[in-house]
C-alpha cells in the first residue's frame, strides 16, 4: 500500500512538472489560446528527409501587442518537425513557404499530428495590405 502512495505522489509530481513547463498562452478559462503550438526545429546532424505539412487555416492574431499570422494544420506523422517558415512578396502576392523534416531512421506513428505556428515576421503594413496568402502553393484568406 505504501508503494502505491509513493508511486501516486511521484506521478503527480512528474505530471505537475510537465504541465508547468509549457509556455503557451492561456484563455481566461485556463485553456491554451493556441493549441498544438510548435516551434521550429533544425535537424542539425540528424539523418533526415523532407517531411509533409498540411495547412488547414490561416488567420490574423495579436500576440504580445503585435499582429501575426496563426497557421494551423497537420504534420504527416509523429516524427515530422517544422524546419522553417519564410515569406516573400511576388508582385501583388504574399507567398509563405513552410518546410518540414522527419527523422529517416525512426519508426513513427502513421497519424496526422495537429500543429499551430505563430508567424510574426511580417511587417504591419504587409498584414494590412494583403487579404490572401499563398502557402506552399495553396491560396488562403487572411
Amino acid at each position: 500500500m505504501l508503494k502505491f502512495y509513493l508511486f501516486s505522489a511521484l506521478s503527480l509530481i512528474l505530471l505537475g512538472g510537465c504541465a508547468s513547463s509549457e509556455h503557451k498562452q492561456q484563455t481566461d478559462d485556463g485553456k491554451p489560446a493556441y493549441p498544438d503550438l510548435v516551434e521550429l526545429k533544425d535537424p542539425e546532424t540528424t539523418p533526415h528527409q523532407n517531411g509533409k505539412v498540411y495547412v488547414d487555416s490561416v488567420r490574423q492574431v495579436t500576440v504580445k501587442s503585435r499582429e501575426a499570422l496563426l497557421i494551423s494544420g497537420s504534420l504527416a506523422d509523429g516524427c515530422t518537425h517544422l524546419a522553417s517558415i519564410d515569406h516573400r512578396i511576388a508582385g501583388q502576392t504574399l507567398i509563405i513557404e513552410l518546410s518540414a523534416w522527419r527523422n529517416a531512421d525512426r519508426m513513427c506513428t502513421q497519424a496526422l499530428v495537429p500543429f499551430s505556428f505563430i508567424y510574426d515576421k511580417l511587417k504591419p503594413e504587409e498584414l494590412k495590405e494583403y487579404s490572401t496568402a499563398t502557402i506552399n502553393g495553396q491560396k488562403y484568406s487572411l
